[in-house]
């Protein structure tokens, strides 16, 4: 079952990156060996951070994952965008065409203009992303209720979630949420997700 799940995901994230490929050779149009080597190597190396950190090359493990992670999500963003994007072309020159009518002024002048958009868009949420992943954000959600036991003034629950703990994780900022939880005085801490 593992087997089927990773070669699932190896061919999703596949296509995903054949996707930017002909995105990139739009720009770049020489060097396309060098530029499916890179992508290639990038599709595994996740993979190959899980395999050394398994056998216990966290040194090694680390820089990989900061590269292959920090790919993964800088991959998705350029692609969910770039298929906005497409889409936005497609659905302009298609509504063009049923109307009869010209549509030039609101296409994307050409295909670089469109690689770049998607390029100044993602650079601008990985770097809202990176900034925002490393707050920890306090939210107060107040529940009156008659069931709790009379013994009780009051029950605080404190979910955390997102935490993403591993290779990449910051010392300070593990140390910084503790003593956040640690601040408002839980009787129940509670992990929902991706702990």
């Amino acid at each position: 079952m593992l087997f089927i799940i990773i070669s699932i995901f190896i061919a999703l994230y596949g296509v995903l990156h054949y996707y930017v490929y002909k995105k990139i050779i739009i720009v770049v149009p020489f060097g396309h060996w060098s530029i499916i080597i890179i992508l290639g190597c990038l599709i595994f190396t996740p993979f190959l951070v899980a395999l050394l950190t398994n056998a216990g090359y966290t040194a090694l493990a680390t820089p990989l994952a900061w590269v292959g992670y920090s790919w993964m999500g800088v991959v998705f963003l350029f692609f969910s965008f770039s298929v906005v994007l497409d889409f936005y072309s497609l659905i302009t020159k298609a509504g063009g065409r049923l109307l009869g009518v010209q549509v030039s002024a609101l296409m994307l002048p050409s295909p670089y203009y469109s690689v770049f958009m998607a390029t100044v868009l993602t650079f601008m949420a990985t770097c809202y992303g990176f900034f925002a992943a490393r707050q920890i954000n306090v939210e107060w959600i107040h529940i009156p209720t008659s069931k709790l036991d009379r013994m009780f003034d009051s029950f605080r629950i404190v979910q955390i979630s997102d935490l993403h703990l591993g290779l990449l994780s910051d010392e300070m900022r593990l140390r910084r949420l503790i003593e956040t939880i640690r601040s408002v005085q839980p009787d129940v801490v509670v992990s929902t997700g991706d702990l």
